[in-house]
């Protein structure tokens, strides 16, 4: 009887807020002990060559994860638009009701916009952010667009220093700006992002430190042309990328939590 219990349980995937997870994570990696009863169900739901090739390529160890119930449901492509923790019902966009004892909440995150800062000019066209595969392929449109341009690229975290060399490497005329002192101050010293920085001001990068983006300039297509920086200096650019961090999903769960620093706040051994 407890087998069949487990056999009648649903897990659902949710496509939260319509959106394809972020980069690296677009192909879900399953990880059971005995992945060969799944994989033909997967590749039924999906159609999608890309994971059948991730799949098929996963080594799973038996002693990896001990999956002890087999269920009977995978919801894909479900998207949830409400969940009450106090009844522990979620309730997708197509009016599904799902009961759960335990919720793993893991909806992602979203980078920070301009927008969310007010700056003036942040709606521009050709001001990019790379979170999506959508975003990555709009933003090779406009190089492939706008060659031997000039590009601007806000943040100096991993993600600014990665879009700096795809630019340069596409005979743009670069230019990083960021408030701190150095890049990746989270990670590098000072010392360390002294080598970096060197090694990107010698491939033409144009290195601005100490201030950041207020304001943007557009002609009279709504494109932008140039960024206005706090310290009163102007760029000329024909791209904008921004890389300035990321905020937690948290839409769905406000009101129910305990929020802090932009996220959900949890027990301390979490």
């Amino acid at each position: 009887m407890e087998q069949n219990k487990h056999e009648e349980e649903e897990v659902c995937c949710s496509d939260y807020n319509n959106k394809l997870p972020p980069l690296s994570a677009k192909y879900p990696w399953f990880v059971v002990q005995n992945l060969e009863n799944l994989t033909h169900q997967l590749f039924s739901t999906l159609h999608d060559p890309l994971l059948k090739h991730h799949v098929e390529s996963l080594s799973c160890p038996g002693n990896l994860v001990s999956v002890q119930t087999v269920t009977k449901h995978l919801k894909f492509l479900t998207e949830i638009v409400k969940a009450d923790l106090a009844s522990k019902t979620l309730t997708s966009a197509a009016e599904e009701i799902f009961k759960y004892e335990v919720l793993i909440i893991a909806t992602g995150s979203t980078v920070f916009r301009l927008d969310d800062f007010s700056i003036e000019g942040a709606d521009s066209k050709n001001i990019f952010y790379l979170r999506e595969i959508q975003d990555a392929d709009k933003l090779v449109e406009a190089i492939q667009n706008k060659k031997d341009g000039k590009a601007l690229v806000v943040g100096g975290g991993y993600i600014g220093l990665e879009l700096n060399a795809a630019l340069i490497i596409n005979n743009f005329h670069v230019s990083m700006v960021y408030p701190e002192p150095w890049c990746m101050p989270r990670f590098f010293t000072a010392d360390m992002a002294a080598f970096y920085e060197g090694y990107y001001t010698k491939k033409g990068v144009n290195i601005i430190k100490g201030t950041v983006a207020a304001g943007f300039i557009s002609d009279e297509n709504g494109e932008v042309k140039q960024v206005k920086l706090k310290d009163g200096r102007v760029e000329d650019a024909d791209i904008v990328v921004v890389g300035v961090g990321a905020k937690p999903l948290i839409n769905l769960f406000r009101g129910q939590v305990k929020e802090e620093k932009g996220g959900i706040k949890v027990y301390l051994h979490f």
